[in-house]
């Protein structure tokens, strides 16, 4: 089945009911980082795109490649909305959610029964997105809006056409792609606040999801000194540390050890990732510094060398090797004080 255990978005589900690019592409993001995504379809049609002229098998018209390309990764379920016992079905399916991504035009949803107000009834945590051409609300709202309407309403599309007769057509994406990516970082960043939700049903105190004292990060922040004992006398629970951050993780609030500096360095993680190289000090022997953060071609990349131990030490490589210049010429350098070269004892 479509995710990875080891995935950023691992646990995550998303119920999408998206179509053609700009809310496909969106939870297309989310399911390639880990994320559950079901998508919701109409029976036998499914998406819009599946009946694309370029199809991937003969005789078929519902394996279009734009399709393919934009849900690779998401289950599809198949639901008449206009059925009752099918929206019995979504309220199931959205109380197993933490994500929905709806790009209906607005109205619509609430008509089909999976409106915000709907489904947040069942799951109130639930982050609700709704992408659409021109917003919610305003005289344009109920336009239908796609990448060449946006390239033309934008201005985009006059400023291209230069000296040509006419406005020409743009056939990159760009507005849908775009629209779905802001939407893609619009729901991770609601997702970021759902951390409290989950930490109070954690520690079992439902209570306090209701104090206004702690309803928001700005509330939390201002009463941390009546907080912090609250969550200190929780995780006193647990034997050890290191169960308190494996229950908090896979609970997906994330936790970590508060290491040392000597702790940090003796780390099995960052040992595997050889993330404190050795490198050689003419008075010390073997030093030990920090490495980039990065890895080239699943390898870590190390210092070629130790530092330069005196200014000047590689003066002469530096001018013989680079430059190509002879003894004689550095000599005089160094003599007429344009130039300093030591060695490295």
């Amino acid at each position: 089945m479509p995710g990875s255990d080891d995935a950023l978005l691992a646990g995550l589900t998303v119920l999408d009911f998206t179509r053609v690019l700009a809310g496909p592409y969106c939870t297309r993001l989310l399911a390639d980082l880990g994320a559950r995504v079901i998508k919701v379809e109409r029976p036998g049609e499914g998406d819009d795109t599946r009946r694309g002229h370029v199809q991937l098998e003969p005789g078929r018209t519902d394996q279009a490649t734009y399709f393919i390309r934009v849900n690779a990764g998401k289950w599809s379920v198949a639901l008449d909305l206009a059925h009752p016992k099918a929206r019995e079905v979504v309220l199931d399916l959205a109380r197993a959610a933490d994500v929905v991504v709806e790009n209906f035009l607005p109205g619509v949803v609430a008509k089909l029964g999976c409106d915000y107000a709907t489904l947040t009834a069942v799951r109130p945590d639930l982050v609700y997105c709704s992408i659409s051409g021109f917003g919610q609300t305003g005289p344009l709202s109920l336009q239908p809006a796609f990448h060449h309407i946006i390239n033309a309403m934008s201005g985009i599309m006059h400023l291209e056409q230069q000296d040509d007769p006419a406005p020409r057509p743009g056939y990159l994406q760009a507005a849908d792609v775009l629209a779905g990516t802001h939407a893609f970082g619009a729901i991770l960043a609601a997702l970021a606040p759902q951390l409290w939700p989950r930490l109070v049903a954690m520690m079992d105190r439902p209570e306090l999801a209701s104090d206004p004292r702690f309803a928001t990060p700005a509330a939390r922040r201002e009463h941390w000194a009546e907080l912090h004992p609250i969550i200190c006398t929780w995780l006193d629970q647990f034997k050890t540390v290191e169960d308190a951050v494996t229950t908090l993780t896979a609970a997906r609030v994330p936790a970590a050890v508060v290491l040392s500096p000597a702790e940090v360095v003796a780390h099995p993680h960052l040992a595997e990732r050889q993330a404190f190289p050795l490198i050689d000090h003419p008075a010390r022997g073997a030093v030990r510094i920090t490495a980039v953060p990065f890895h080239v071609d699943h390898r870590p990349v190390a210092p070629r060398g130790a530092a330069p131990y005196r200014v000047g030490e590689h003066t002469r490589a530096v001018l013989a090797e680079v430059l190509g210049l002879d003894t004689a010429a550095i000599d005089a350098l160094v003599e007429e004080g344009a130039a300093k070269s030591v060695t490295g004892a």
